[in-house]
């Protein structure tokens, strides 16, 4: 990843040519996806796979609240913003492998956010039928999946699993959809 300073005050992380994050958030309000994986109602609990750099739980944040409960999974330790989150690092994969054992099946959260990234692709196992089954159990309420625009048509294994169809937004390159329980 690189830095790129392009304007005072704004903080731009780049992976080649895409664009990965930028802060803070809410000055492109509303151009990246990131404002678009808001939940549309208050929740108690979000689990944002792939946290990165924080900017969907800021955003979360900033419209409803700094009472809601964040966990963050992330292969990469950073410098994270607000210290409250609980943050996992570890593989999304197996965090959410781990939580659906039978010890763990209290892990459950009103909101998930999958904002998985290998680069500029969508690795392969959040389109299986076990991370959509896994998933299903995990989520209480909602769950936001944030993939290329050329994936949103390998995403049948959420319908299969109950999952119901919400909202789609295109932006770019990314779709992003939630989808209900």
């Amino acid at each position: 990843m690189k830095q790129i300073k392009s304007h005072p005050g704004l903080d731009m992380l780049a992976q080649g040519d895409i664009i990965a994050s930028i802060n803070p958030p809410e000055f492109l309000w509303g151009y990246t996806y990131h404002s678009h994986c808001i939940p549309p109602f208050k929740p108690e609990s979000v689990l944002i796979l792939g946290y990165g750099r924080g900017q969907v739980a800021h955003l979360i944040r900033k419209v409803w609240g700094s009472d809601v409960k964040v966990t963050g999974v992330d292969l990469v330790a950073q410098d994270y913003k607000y210290i409250e989150y609980k943050m996992v690092i570890a593989d999304a994969n197996d965090y959410v492998k781990k939580c659906t054992d039978s010890i763990f099946k209290k892990d459950r959260f009103d909101y998930i956010v999958v904002d998985l990234f290998d680069g500029d692709r969508v690795p392969s196992f959040v389109f299986s039928a076990e991370f959509a089954s896994c998933l299903y159990q995990m989520t209480k309420k909602m769950l936001c999946l944030n993939v290329m625009a050329a994936d949103f048509e390998n995403l049948k294994s959420y319908h299969d699993y109950n999952f119901k169809f919400h909202r789609f937004v295109p932006l770019f390159e990314n779709n992003v959809s939630m989808w209900g329980v």
